[in-house]
């Protein structure tokens, strides 16, 4: 409760009338101040260990804070603050997740991983479909080191991106297919085209997910062709049902049609 009274106080700090660079700076201040008390208690008062966790929790809090600080006061540009603010995020919580060796911090240091993703893309001006794209690379990379570097990953983070990774891009085929007025034909294909892939290189890896991630891929890369095609030429090849994704090739049917 008094981490989250801190947290308010530090935004209501932004709104008072002192001049915006003290603002920014005190923000800055009490935030690196929390963290690094945090993390001192931690190393060297082993029996404060509760209260390390605590003062470096509501460092961490902050962090956000800070970065409607940066974006009112030093940097008027909402995806540089953004990127900024996503990448100094990132760093604290891996750190922090690291030394603390608390799983609750590796899941919240993803959503910054994440957030740096879509920041790089808005700071390139892309579309929705990149920022779709740029979660499922996110995904594809943390998996690749995770199955094919595991010693690149600190132990802590081992277990979670496991646990993760099997949802992250079924959401955002999912996502994606529920908003069609944002995205054109090409660009869902895109989407669902890499999601197949992904899917594909996954079924190649043992485990009890391998027929699962198969029949996903099979779905998936027929979805994002007949879309494709019927964005190309107009017209699309559609299976007679939604069974035919799964079933072997000499059992399904295929029909050309036409929209409307």
């Amino acid at each position: 409760m008094a981490s989250l009274l801190l947290v308010a106080a530090a935004a209501l700090f932004i709104g008072t009338s002192l001049p915006p660079m003290l603002r920014f700076a005190g923000v800055c201040a009490v935030t690196a101040l929390f963290y690094g008390a945090g993390f001192v208690l931690h190393t060297r008062v082993p029996r404060l260990k509760p209260a390390a966790v605590a003062f470096t929790g509501t460092g961490l809090a902050l962090v956000p804070v800070t970065g409607l600080a940066l974006y009112n006061f030093a940097l008027h540009h909402g995806p540089s603050a953004w990127l900024i603010t996503s990448l100094i995020g990132t760093a604290a919580y891996v750190a922090a997740a690291v030394r603390l060796e608390s799983r609750v911090l590796v899941y919240l240091s993803f959503t910054f991983v994440a957030s740096t993703a879509f920041s790089g893309v808005s700071i390139l001006g892309g579309a929705l479909v990149w920022y779709f794209a740029a979660l499922i690379a996110v995904a594809v990379l943390l998996t690749g080191i995770a199955r094919a570097r595991p010693r690149w990953l600190p132990p802590v983070y081992a277990r979670p991106l496991m646990v993760l990774h099997p949802l992250v891009v079924p959401a955002v085929a999912v996502a994606a297919t529920c908003v069609p007025l944002y995205l054109d034909k090409a660009e869902y294909a895109l989407v669902i085209g890499m999601c197949g892939v992904y899917f594909a290189l996954m079924s190649a890896v043992p485990g009890r997910f391998r027929l699962i991630n198969f029949y996903a891929a099979r779905a998936a890369l027929t979805v994002a062709a007949a879309v494709e095609i019927w964005h190309l030429t107009g017209r699309g090849l559609m299976p007679c049902s939604p069974l035919a994704y799964c079933s072997p090739p000499r059992q399904r049917g295929w029909r050309s049609c036409r929209p409307g």
